[in-house]
Parts: C-alpha cells; sequence; structure tokens
C-alpha cells in the first residue's frame, strides 16, 4: 500500500478533523511523523481498525434492537408504521454500508 506524504502545516489543519474521523471509525490510518525532513506520513495498521469495529458491532446490535422495538412506538396507522420500520432499517443498513466501505474497501484503493 502507498503511503502518503504530508508537510507539517496541513497536518496541524486537518489534525481536528483526523480526530473527529478517528472517534468515529472513519479513519482507518494513522499519521507517523518523521523528524528528519518534516514529514508525515500515513501508517495502515490492524490497530487503527479499532473504533471501526466498535461502531460496526455497536450498529449491528442496534439494527435488531431497534426492530425488536418497533412494536412498542405508536405511530398511527400500518402504512406510517410500515414506511418507519424500512427507514429504520435502511439508515442502519446504510450506516453499516458506509463504514465498510470506507474503512475497509476504499483503504485498499489508496
Amino acid at each position: 500500500m502507498k503511503k502518503l506524504e504530508f508537510r507539517n502545516g496541513i497536518y496541524t489543519v486537518l489534525r481536528p478533523l483526523y480526530y473527529v474521523c478517528k472517534l468515529f471509525g472513519l479513519a482507518s490510518y494513522s499519521y507517523v511523523a518523521d523528524r528528519r525532513n518534516k514529514r508525515i506520513t500515513t501508517d495502515y495498521g490492524y490497530l487503527n481498525y479499532m473504533f471501526t469495529v466498535i461502531w460496526l458491532i455497536l450498529f449491528s446490535v442496534g439494527l435488531p434492537v431497534q426492530i425488536l422495538t418497533l412494536s412498542r412506538v405508536y405511530v398511527g396507522s400500518k402504512v406510517s408504521f410500515i414506511a418507519y420500520m424500512l427507514y429504520i432499517i435502511s439508515s442502519y443498513t446504510s450506516t453499516i454500508v458506509a463504514f465498510v466501505w470506507v474503512s475497509i474497501i476504499k483503504r485498499k484503493l489508496v
């Protein structure tokens, strides 16, 4: 996998965004500072998947729990209940697909 190199200036600007993405499992890489030439390279390791795996487990467990608790929600009519159920299923499924695509599939293309 190709390592990307950044100058220190852009890294300091992108650092807050990097930590937010890391917290939500979207950044499956880490930055490694090279002090000799003042460059920062990216490092791809399996430990960087930790937050991604935590969020995937959370959403994978949350989907069945949400489906099971749908029977307690009063929506009004059957049509709106089905629409709400499809909304819950599609939002959880799209989140899981996005995590897999960004963290695993897209990472291999870099």
